[in-house]
Protein backbone atom coordinates (compact mmCIF):
# COMPACT_ATOMS: atom_id res chain seq x y z
CA UNK A 1 0.00 0.00 0.00
CA UNK A 2 2.84 2.39 0.82
CA UNK A 3 4.38 1.63 -2.57
CA UNK A 4 1.16 2.71 -4.36
CA UNK A 5 1.04 6.01 -2.49
CA UNK A 6 4.70 6.61 -3.29
CA UNK A 7 4.09 6.01 -7.02
CA UNK A 8 1.10 8.40 -6.92
CA UNK A 9 3.28 11.05 -5.27
CA UNK A 10 5.96 10.64 -7.95
CA UNK A 11 3.34 10.93 -10.72
CA UNK A 12 1.92 14.09 -9.12
CA UNK A 13 5.40 15.58 -8.85
CA UNK A 14 6.02 14.87 -12.53
CA UNK A 15 2.73 16.53 -13.54
CA UNK A 16 3.66 19.62 -11.53
CA UNK A 17 6.94 19.87 -13.44
CA UNK A 18 5.62 19.24 -16.95
CA UNK A 19 4.06 22.67 -17.53
CA UNK A 20 7.15 24.67 -16.43
CA UNK A 21 9.42 22.37 -18.43
CA UNK A 22 7.24 22.68 -21.53
CA UNK A 23 7.28 26.47 -21.22
CA UNK A 24 11.05 26.41 -20.87
CA UNK A 25 11.43 23.98 -23.80
CA UNK A 26 9.25 26.14 -26.06
CA UNK A 27 11.27 29.22 -25.12
CA UNK A 28 14.59 27.50 -25.81
CA UNK A 29 13.38 26.18 -29.17
CA UNK A 30 12.15 29.67 -30.10
CA UNK A 31 15.56 31.10 -29.18
CA UNK A 32 17.31 28.38 -31.20
CA UNK A 33 15.36 29.34 -34.33
CA UNK A 34 16.69 32.89 -33.98
CA UNK A 35 20.38 31.94 -33.84
CA UNK A 36 22.53 29.70 -36.01
CA UNK A 37 22.78 26.16 -34.69
CA UNK A 38 26.48 26.03 -35.53
CA UNK A 39 27.32 29.02 -33.33
CA UNK A 40 28.37 28.61 -29.72
CA UNK A 41 25.04 29.97 -28.51
CA UNK A 42 23.17 27.58 -30.81
CA UNK A 43 25.14 24.58 -29.59
CA UNK A 44 24.55 25.58 -25.98
CA UNK A 45 20.81 25.91 -26.61
CA UNK A 46 20.73 22.53 -28.39
CA UNK A 47 22.43 20.92 -25.38
CA UNK A 48 19.93 22.52 -22.99
CA UNK A 49 17.03 21.39 -25.18
CA UNK A 50 18.31 17.80 -25.27
CA UNK A 51 18.71 17.71 -21.48
CA UNK A 52 15.22 19.13 -20.96
CA UNK A 53 13.65 16.68 -23.42
CA UNK A 54 15.06 13.77 -21.38
CA UNK A 55 13.04 14.95 -18.37
CA UNK A 56 9.71 14.92 -20.19
CA UNK A 57 7.58 11.80 -20.86
CA UNK A 58 7.57 10.54 -24.45
CA UNK A 59 3.80 10.99 -24.87
CA UNK A 60 4.13 14.66 -23.93
CA UNK A 61 7.10 15.07 -26.27
CA UNK A 62 5.20 13.46 -29.17
CA UNK A 63 2.34 15.94 -28.66
CA UNK A 64 4.82 18.81 -28.38
CA UNK A 65 6.74 17.74 -31.50
CA UNK A 66 3.57 17.51 -33.59
CA UNK A 67 2.92 21.20 -32.89
CA UNK A 68 6.58 22.15 -33.45
CA UNK A 69 6.58 20.51 -36.90
CA UNK A 70 3.72 22.84 -37.86
CA UNK A 71 5.57 25.86 -36.47
CA UNK A 72 3.21 26.30 -33.54
CA UNK A 73 3.69 26.40 -29.80
CA UNK A 74 2.51 23.37 -27.85
CA UNK A 75 1.64 25.30 -24.71
CA UNK A 76 -0.51 28.36 -24.09
CA UNK A 77 -1.70 30.41 -21.16
CA UNK A 78 -5.35 30.90 -20.33
CA UNK A 79 -6.03 34.55 -19.53
CA UNK A 80 -9.52 35.67 -18.47
CA UNK A 81 -10.94 32.39 -19.72
CA UNK A 82 -9.41 32.70 -23.19
CA UNK A 83 -6.80 30.31 -24.60
CA UNK A 84 -3.81 32.24 -25.93
CA UNK A 85 -3.19 29.45 -28.45
CA UNK A 86 -6.44 29.80 -30.41
CA UNK A 87 -7.91 32.95 -28.84
CA UNK A 88 -11.22 31.22 -28.15
CA UNK A 89 -13.08 31.21 -24.86
CA UNK A 90 -12.98 28.07 -22.76
CA UNK A 91 -16.08 26.81 -20.98
CA UNK A 92 -16.41 28.18 -17.44
CA UNK A 93 -16.26 24.69 -15.98
CA UNK A 94 -12.91 24.12 -17.65
CA UNK A 95 -11.51 27.40 -16.29
CA UNK A 96 -12.80 26.53 -12.81
CA UNK A 97 -11.08 23.16 -13.11
CA UNK A 98 -7.80 24.90 -13.96
CA UNK A 99 -8.22 27.11 -10.89
CA UNK A 100 -9.09 24.19 -8.64
CA UNK A 101 -6.26 21.92 -9.83
CA UNK A 102 -3.54 24.25 -11.18
CA UNK A 103 -0.88 21.51 -11.47
CA UNK A 104 -3.05 19.22 -13.59
CA UNK A 105 -2.05 18.78 -17.22
CA UNK A 106 -4.89 20.03 -19.42
CA UNK A 107 -5.41 20.39 -23.14
CA UNK A 108 -7.48 23.07 -24.89
CA UNK A 109 -10.69 21.63 -26.33
CA UNK A 110 -10.45 23.95 -29.34
CA UNK A 111 -6.83 23.86 -30.53
CA UNK A 112 -5.28 20.95 -28.60
CA UNK A 113 -2.36 22.78 -26.96
CA UNK A 114 -1.41 22.19 -23.35
CA UNK A 115 -2.98 24.96 -21.28
CA UNK A 116 -2.23 26.49 -17.91
CA UNK A 117 -3.85 29.27 -15.95
CA UNK A 118 -1.77 32.43 -16.26
CA UNK A 119 -1.10 34.58 -13.25
CA UNK A 120 -3.49 37.45 -13.85
CA UNK A 121 -2.61 40.83 -12.43
CA UNK A 122 -4.92 42.10 -9.74
CA UNK A 123 -7.24 44.88 -10.87
CA UNK A 124 -6.29 48.41 -9.92
CA UNK A 125 -7.92 49.71 -6.76
CA UNK A 126 -8.05 53.23 -8.12
CA UNK A 127 -11.39 54.86 -8.60
CA UNK A 128 -12.45 54.94 -12.21
CA UNK A 129 -11.81 58.19 -13.98
CA UNK A 130 -14.90 60.26 -14.53
CA UNK A 131 -15.81 60.82 -18.11
CA UNK A 132 -16.67 64.29 -19.29
CA UNK A 133 -20.39 64.68 -19.55
CA UNK A 134 -21.64 65.10 -23.04
CA UNK A 135 -24.49 67.28 -24.03
CA UNK A 136 -27.55 65.11 -24.27
CA UNK A 137 -28.59 65.02 -27.87
CA UNK A 138 -30.92 62.70 -29.55
CA UNK A 139 -29.28 60.36 -31.98
CA UNK A 140 -32.56 59.12 -33.35
CA UNK A 141 -33.69 60.43 -36.67
CA UNK A 142 -36.96 62.20 -36.81
CA UNK A 143 -39.60 60.47 -38.81
CA UNK A 144 -40.51 62.40 -41.90
CA UNK A 145 -43.81 61.96 -43.64
CA UNK A 146 -43.48 59.86 -46.72
CA UNK A 147 -45.02 61.34 -49.80
CA UNK A 148 -46.56 58.79 -52.07
CA UNK A 149 -47.19 59.59 -55.65
CA UNK A 150 -50.84 59.03 -56.40
CA UNK A 151 -51.32 57.87 -59.93
CA UNK A 152 -53.57 60.12 -61.91
CA UNK A 153 -56.52 58.37 -63.26
CA UNK A 154 -56.76 58.65 -66.98
CA UNK A 155 -60.11 59.54 -68.43
CA UNK A 156 -61.69 56.65 -70.16
CA UNK A 157 -62.70 57.18 -73.72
Amino acid sequence: MARGMQMESVAMNQAQNIIPRLKQLSGLERDLRQVKETSNAGQSLATDIAALRELLPTAILAHHDSFQRRGKSSIAAVVRGICRGCHLALPRGRVNELQRIPDDLSVCDNCGVFIYLADEPTPHTEEPKTKAKRKATSTKREKRPVAFAVPKSSPTH
